[in-house]
């Protein structure tokens, strides 16, 4: 209790307000929402009927720790894992919690049932962390391969130590003991799922045309914020709730998480509006031109200094 009084007292109010927040809407979200939770991640780990999720196999592994609990329960303590994974997160980078807190891709995360908090915490794991632990984090980041990808190979590039794989390396490995050779069964199912989500109002994607962002990954090699963006805008499926990773480094301003919300929300009230997540990729594209200013700003006050 003395460590937990200690972590607030040398906190900002703002931080405070904003872990306060995020701990609350993860507590709330599962009395009023929760379909990704309920239906798609425990419904299909505990049926094995795969329709909702494409995650890899030993994905499944983790969430049942969630799935066996009663529904309620289940989905309070995954959202809380993934609050505290949050919060660790935009410590570790330093983000502006409160701006984190109150942005929509924070809500959707916590009303959906969303797991992104693991990628965020396995991020700075894989980057950070020993050998071992940094091999939990890139576990954690193969869950959703669209958003973990890029990150991965970040990563190893970086590192440059095979020992980081060594944990993931033996997952995987048993989890073909147990399910067999499960890749090509899962690559149908990506397909099949696939059909199912690329008209969806979540999907950021510009792909394939898309692709041609990720060229930006060769010129903004040291820069991963690019990495995650240019991802975004050149996988099949790059859902908006999955940009949290990025906020947790680099927390939306208040005018862009307005204009986040309003994109969302307000076509809601609007008697036959247009449909407007057909432009939802402007979304991660100004937040990647915005980028490519500040690296490009900061190698020209380089080479000046």
């Amino acid at each position: 209790m003395e460590q937990i009084r200690q972590f607030f007292a040398n906190q900002p109010r703002a931080n405070i307000i904003g872990i306060f927040i995020i701990l609350c809407t993860a507590v709330i979200a599962p009395f009023f929402g929760g379909w990704d939770y309920l239906v798609a991640v425990r419904g299909e780990t505990l049926s094995e009927q795969y329709v909702y999720t494409y995650n890899p196999y030993p994905a499944y592994w983790v969430f049942y720790l969630f799935a066996m609990l009663p529904p309620r329960i289940g989905y309070i303590l995954w959202n809380l894992t993934n609050a505290a994974a949050f919060i660790y997160a935009l410590r570790h980078w330093n983000a502006n919690i409160l701006a984190f807190a109150v942005s929509v891709v924070c809500f959707w995360n916590f009303f959906g049932g969303q797991c992104e908090g693991f990628f965020a915490a396995g991020f700075v794991l894989a980057a950070t962390a020993n050998p071992l632990l940094a091999g939990v984090g890139i576990f954690l980041l193969t869950f959703k391969p669209q958003v973990g990808l890029l990150p991965i190979v970040f990563v190893l590039l970086q590192r440059r130590d095979w020992r980081i794989l060594v944990i993931p390396g033996i997952i995987y490995l048993l989890s073909f003991v147990v399910y067999g050779w499960w890749i090509p069964e899962w690559l149908q199912h990506i397909h099949r799922s696939y059909q199912n989500v690329i008209i969806s109002n979540t999907n950021l994607s510009l792909y394939p045309l898309g692709l041609i962002f990720l060229l930006l990954i060769v010129i903004y090699h040291e820069n991963i914020k690019v990495w995650i963006l240019a991802a975004s805008l050149a996988m099949p499926y790059y859902p908006i709730y999955s940009l949290a990773v990025f906020f947790t480094m680099e927390a939306p301003h208040w005018w862009f998480s307005l204009a986040l919300w309003m994109f969302y929300i307000l076509p809601g009230f609007i008697k036959n509006s247009y449909d407007i997540s057909k432009f939802a990729f402007m979304i991660p594209l100004t937040l990647l031109a915005t980028q490519i200013w500040k690296a490009n700003k900061n190698r020209r006050e380089g080479s000046q200094s």
